[in-house]
């Protein structure tokens, strides 16, 4: 906040230290707000207001212009006359967007607006509404324009103006470059060195307790987010910068808030924690689980090794992160759980994975040939095929091909993984790490529901052979396999 700002806000907060007569707020964003100003500071302004009976801190930055100009004329108008003001535009767009900004670049395609650090640019078949308006300079320009923008109009050679941009830039908040314009004024004239030297003193001084300030603010602010441990970091830098400083900042009232403010929040926090812990677990393992087996090009070898090795590690540290807490924290959180209803997960057409089910080809049997057969007719024909003797006994040149062996295919276990979709896929993973991990209180069987708990079917080859082939969903299993767990 510029050194304008402070005066202003400073001079604002005391005219409005009582409630006022109703006031309307135009915001930025085209939203009216009815109220009574209860206080103004650097933040903003505090309203209560009318629609709710709720306060709010409403920030300068969102008030529209026009509306902080008249408040400023109207409660301080001793301000108003010196704060330095840009002509600018106001633009309102067919969305009802308002935008407010010094035009940079205009083009017959877009307006270019900037308000700070900010470019805005908007399409200027998107405008509807454009008027020129004044914003304060410290709205328009950055800290470092507006010191660049004085130094220009200064002589720096001199001692006074070096004296006059030091203080010009410690009210924009640019303590390096006041300082280096303190040091270069008493370089320039030696003989006000003691008074610039007491500047400097006071000029350390301020800084110190700014920075003070900012380490409160802070210090605060993480106790509000629930990180103390780093807000206890900052209580031991603010006392190193306090040493020796007048007036001394409440170091041990600011300490016994933040243990007052732990205490409080680990009570509430464990009480939290116990109900909040076990169904955040499930969901991160599920959605840990899901995303593994929807992984391209993921292996059901690499699937498996990833719930049986990384898994649980990875739930713990997301929900360490999450609450902020140990990961010791969550695993007594776990422990602790008192689950009403099991949870369950099928290994469903994959079981026999698990059980050791048969996998890849299996060679089929086949009619051993009675003498005299070829063992393709079955009839005896004294080695004569069926074509030889329709020819009325002239047997044939052509040799008849050798037969290939015939197989049984069963899926192997990373055929049966790839033919399977992802939610299935993830079940079946759900229930390896549920047999590994958690606490198992059931483990259900049902019968194949294609060879009904048979494990195999019969193939009649011939009338003294017969094949036994296993199940193609449960592989010779017989069942399927849902894993009750909490």
């Amino acid at each position: 906040m510029h050194h304008a700002n402070r005066i202003g806000l400073a001079l604002l907060a005391a005219a409005l230290a009582a409630p006022t007569a109703a006031e309307t707020f135009r915001l930025k964003t085209g939203r009216v707000l009815h109220g009574d100003i209860l206080s103004a500071d650097t933040d903003g302004v505090h309203l209560k207001r009318y629609d709710n009976g709720g306060t709010l801190v409403l920030p300068w930055g969102a008030v529209a212009s026009y509306d902080v100009a008249r408040l400023r004329a109207a409660l301080v108008p001793e301000t108003a006359a010196v704060r330095p003001t840009v002509m600018c535009v106001r633009i309102i767009t067919d969305q009802q967007s308002v935008y407010e900004g010094l035009v940079i670049e205009e083009t017959p395609e877009k307006l270019l607006l900037k308000l700070g650090a900010r470019r805005i640019p908007i399409p200027v078949k998107s405008i509807r509404h454009r008027v020129e308006i004044e914003l304060d300079a410290d709205q328009v320009y950055t800290p470092e324009e507006l010191y660049e923008q004085r130094a220009a109009d200064l002589d720096a050679t001199t001692a006074d103006g070096n004296l006059v941009l030091a203080e010009y830039a410690l009210s924009l908040g640019l303590a390096a470059k006041a300082r280096g314009h303190y040091e270069k004024a008493k370089e320039i004239d030696p003989s006000r060195a003691e008074a610039i030297d007491k500047l400097l003193a006071d000029f350390d001084r301020r800084q110190k307790l700014a920075e003070a300030k900012k380490l409160r603010e802070d210090i605060l602010a993480l106790s509000k987010q629930f990180k103390f441990e780093a807000a206890k970091a900052l209580v031991s830098k603010l006392r190193e910068i306090a040493e020796g400083m007048e007036p001394p900042p409440d170091i041990d009232g600011l300490t016994q808030k933040l243990q007052a403010d732990e205490e409080q929040y680990i009570a509430k926090r464990d009480e939290m924690l116990r109900k909040e812990i076990v169904p955040a677990w499930y969901a991160t393992m599920e959605r840990l689980i899901r995303r593994k087996a929807g992984e391209r090009n993921v292996t059901l070898e690499s699937a498996r090794a990833y719930v049986d090795s990384n898994l649980e590690a990875e739930i713990k540290a997301t929900l360490a992160s999450k609450y902020s807490i140990k990961d010791a924290d969550v695993d007594r959180f776990w422990s602790e759980r008192q689950v009403a209803q099991p949870r369950s997960a099928s290994y469903g057409s994959g079981t026999w994975i698990i059980a050791g089910g048969q996998s890849g080809p299996i060679p089929l049997k086949s009619a051993a040939p009675r003498p005299g057969t070829t063992g393709r007719t079955g009839g005896n024909t004294g080695g004569r095929s069926t074509l030889d003797r329709l020819l009325g006994g002239r047997t044939t040149s052509r040799q008849q091909p050798q037969a290939q062996p015939l197989v049984y295919k069963l899926d192997t276990p990373e055929e049966w993984w790839l033919s399977v979709s992802g939610p299935l896929r993830a079940e079946w993973l759900e229930a390896v790490f549920a047999e590994k991990s958690l606490k198992v209180t059931q483990r259900k069987e049902r019968a194949c529901p294609q060879c009904g708990g048979q494990g195999v079917f019969r193939r009649v080859v011939s009338v003294d052979v017969t094949d036994e082939l296993p199940c193609k969903r449960c592989h010779g299993t017989k069942n399927e396999v849902t894993v009750f767990y909490q």
